[in-house]
């Protein structure tokens, strides 16, 4: 691997090289005080007519701008536990919008593994209405002990 050089020579390079090493050394996420206050426990299960869906991420898109919200991605068995960060078990209680998505390839198979969702024409299988964080109607709201929510999809959503 070849090391980063936090001694270049002249004026621009060495302030550039300077703000990059700093940047490395401290990282860009910040230190404990930008964290949450408090990560509950919010696990569930994804159903899709009445199956498992697996392989999909479920994302708790926060309500109020304060939150952070949180993700998982469903196993074998549709279950998931959502993370603060995608590190974190847990994530801040509070009022949060879930959306639920997964690619696959239009006849419904998954996508090959070391392929690209796009490179091989992947569609959205979940409807928009669980999707889309605009139209989704599944509120939840997280409380300050353990959760577990169950969502059932339908394939086709009537109009």
């Amino acid at each position: 691997m070849k090391s980063f050089d936090c001694e270049a020579r002249g004026g621009v390079g060495r302030l550039l090289s300077r703000l990059m090493c700093s940047l490395a050394l401290t990282g860009c996420g910040g230190g404990p005080q930008d964290g949450p206050e408090k990560l509950v426990p919010v696990a569930g299960t994804v159903m899709m007519d009445g199956a498992p869906l697996a392989g999909a991420a479920v994302v708790f898109n926060p309500v109020d701008g304060k939150l952070r919200g949180g993700f998982g991605t469903t196993d074998a068995s549709g279950n998931f536990v959502a993370k603060f960060r995608g590190t974190e078990p847990g994530i801040e209680p509070g009022s949060y919008v879930v959306t639920v998505t997964k690619m696959a390839l239009p006849d419904g198979s998954s996508i090959p593994e070391g392929k690209d969702a796009a490179d091989v024409g992947a569609v959205q299988v979940v409807p928009p209405t669980f999707s889309d964080p605009s139209q989704s109607k599944q509120s939840v709201t997280v409380v300050d002990k353990e959760n577990h929510f169950t969502f059932d999809i339908p394939k086709t959503v009537k109009r």
